[in-house]
This record gives structure tokens, C-alpha cells and sequence, in this order.
């Protein structure tokens, strides 16, 4: 069996999401199958052929927000779309996959329709996205990008969240219950050696406040350390 494995995102993201794929592909391979990683993120690329995991620079294009004015465009986002679909079905063709795990948005319309045709089977892993995706999406007005992802969601064979919180959050952005096909899969992680934290022996009453996260503003550092800073000016103990 060989499975392909699809992650796209931004230059300045490279996080779990992105290491995720590369190690989804690892056990794949130490199961005995043939997996190979599709992207066009280069630090995630570089990770992978440290890792020696087979991968492929793919296309993606880092324009993902057709939200407001950019609605207007929309007509170039799926000539886009169009375009990826027909890159896939190349890709598809040429290494014959026979399963295809899709991480990313632009990904999960074209990969899906691609892959369909092929008839493949399709599995997607929502790293904490679709929550978002799909918000607003009822509004007939709003988010023609969403509806179609949704649509292509109920072609997947499986939309794997990573949380019962994660499904729940989708759930509300859709204003109802998830269709079948979609299922929890707890991420897991290797036993890693933590790196000790100490403190003080004289400072008794410190606390140590850590974060499990990149150093990024998108994780809302700042809002983590106001909090911190607020929780210090209290007694704490």
C-alpha cells in the first residue's frame, strides 16, 4: 500500500501541523508501506528528507483569504482550483497511490476531486482548521470557499478531527451535527526526554508558568503573558 500525504501552509508556519504529516509518514513506513509527503512549504520539505521520508514539492499559492473585497476574485481562485485539480490527477497517476491524506485547505477540494475521479481513497485531517473554514457558511451571502469545502468533505471517505472539542467547534460553525463520515483521531506524539525545568531553592513561593506552543503571535503569546502578568500582581499559592 502507498499512501501520499498532503500539508500546505504558510512560509512562517512550522509547527505540529506541519511536523505532524512528516510523522504520520514515518509510521507509515515502519508499518512496511510506501508514504510520501506532497508540499510546497520548504522548511517542511527540509524536515522531511531529514527525516527520510520520500517528498515532493507540490503547488500551492499563499493567497487563502477571499474573504470581503477579495470575494470578488473568486473567479480566479477557482480557475486556480481547477488548475490544481488537473496537477493532482498527474501526481495521482504517476505514483499510484492508494490512499491520499490531505492536511490543507486548497488541498481538501482539489486533492479530494482529483482523487475521486481516480478513485482513491480519501482521508483528511483537520489540524484545528475547519472550525474556521466553515464558519458562516449558511449564509447564502458568505463563504462560497467554505460551501464548497463542505461539499468536498462529504466525498472524503473519512474528516478526522483531532479533538471531541475540535468536532464540537466545527459542529458549531456549521449550526449542526457532522455527516457520518466524519470521526475523532486523537493526535498522538513519541515519548520525547523533557528538558528540566528548575527553580530557585531559596524562592519557594515562585510559579512556573510554561506553554505547550510555538513562539508566535498567532498562538496569542501576548494574551498568554498579560494573563501571566495579571496573575502575578495576585497572590498565588
Amino acid at each position: 500500500m502507498k499512501v501520499l500525504i498532503i500539508r500546505n501552509a504558510f512560509e512562517h508556519d512550522f509547527g505540529g501541523a506541519e511536523k505532524l504529516s512528516v510523522q504520520v509518514a514515518e509510521e507509515i513506513s515502519n508499518l512496511g508501506y510506501e508514504s510520501i509527503v506532497i508540499s510546497r512549504h520548504k522548511q517542511l520539505l527540509s524536515f522531511a528528507k531529514s527525516r527520510g521520508v520520500n517528498n515532493i514539492r507540490g503547488w500551492w499559492w499563499s493567497k487563502q483569504n477571499w474573504s470581503g473585497i477579495s470575494c470578488l476574485l473568486l473567479p480566479i481562485y477557482m480557475a486556480w482550483l481547477l488548475a490544481l485539480i488537473f496537477y493532482y490527477i498527474f501526481i495521482f497517476l504517476k505514483y499510484s497511490p492508494d490512499v491520499i491524506q490531505i492536511f490543507s485547505k486548497d488541498d481538501f477540494i482539489s486533492g479530494t476531486i482529483a482523487g475521486k475521479i481516480l478513485g482513491k481513497q480519501i482521508i483528511w485531517t483537520d489540524c484545528a482548521d475547519l472550525k474556521h473554514i466553515l464558519k458562516l457558511k449558511n449564509a447564502w451571502y458568505k463563504n462560497l470557499v467554505g460551501r464548497v469545502i463542505f461539499w468536498a468533505s462529504l466525498k472524503a471517505n473519512w474528516v478526522c478531527s483531532v479533538s471531541y472539542s475540535e468536532k464540537k467547534l466545527v459542529e458549531e460553525s456549521l449550526g449542526r451535527k457532522v455527516p457520518n463520515n466524519y470521526t475523532v483521531i486523537r493526535l498522538g506524539a513519541k515519548e520525547q526526554k523533557p528538558n528540566k525545568i528548575s527553580r530557585n531553592d531559596k524562592d519557594t513561593n515562585s510559579v512556573i508558568f510554561c506553554t505547550a506552543s510555538r513562539m508566535v503571535t498567532d498562538k496569542g503569546i501576548a494574551e498568554l503573558i498579560d494573563a501571566f502578568l495579571r496573575l502575578q500582581e495576585k497572590d498565588i499559592e
